[in-house]
C-alpha cells in the first residue's frame, strides 16, 4: 500500500506515533506540536489508510471526507491481522521518521514473548518498505 501523504509529511520533518487505544489503534503525525494527520482504527493498516487521507486532504478526518468508506466500529476487539497490529494492541509502541533519505520505523517495547526489550528498526526508500523491515516476523515476536 502507498501512504503519499504520510511520505510527504515525513519528508517535510514530520515524525509519526503509533499506540493502541482502548479498541483502536492510533496513528498520529504531529511536526513540533502541530498535529498534521491522525487516524484510528480496530486495525493498523485501516488507521494508517485514515491517516493518509487526512494528511491529503487538509486536515479532514476520514468521518468528515466525502467519499472515504469508514466501516462502522464495534466495541469488541478483533484479532490482529499482521506483527505490527499484534504489537500495538499489547501495549508496545512505534514511530517513524524521515531522515538522510530513508524512511526509518522503529518498533520499541519489551517483547513479552523473548522476556526482553526489543528497539527494531526499519529503513527504506518509501514508507511502507521501511514498515515491512521494521515488522519481519524474525524481530523476536510472534502473533500467537
Amino acid at each position: 500500500m502507498k501512504f503519499k501523504g504520510i511520505e510527504s509529511a515525513l519528508r517535510d520533518g514530520s515524525r509519526l506515533r503509533a499506540y493502541h487505544f482502548g479498541s483502536l489503534q492510533v496513528i498520529r503525525v504531529e511536526k513540533g506540536e502541530t498535529l498534521i494527520g491522525y487516524g484510528e482504527h480496530l486495525h493498523v493498516d485501516g488507521a494508517l489508510a485514515h491517516t493518509d487521507h487526512y494528511i491529503l486532504v487538509s486536515g479532514r478526518t476520514a468521518h468528515m471526507a466525502p467519499g472515504f468508506d469508514v466501516p462502522d466500529f464495534v466495541t469488541d476487539r478483533q484479532s490482529p491481522n499482521g506483527y505490527l497490529d499484534y504489537w500495538l494492541s499489547r501495549g508496545q509502541g512505534m514511530e517513524a521518521w524521515f531522515e538522510n533519505n530513508l524512511f526509518h520505523v522503529r518498533l520499541k517495547g519489551f517483547g513479552k514473548v523473548l522476556m526482553r526489550d526489543i528497539d527494531k528498526l526499519g529503513r527504506g526508500t518509501t514508507f511502507s518498505e521501511a514498515l515491512a523491515a521494521g515488522t519481519k516476523a524474525e524481530c523476536g515476536f510472534a502473533t500467537q
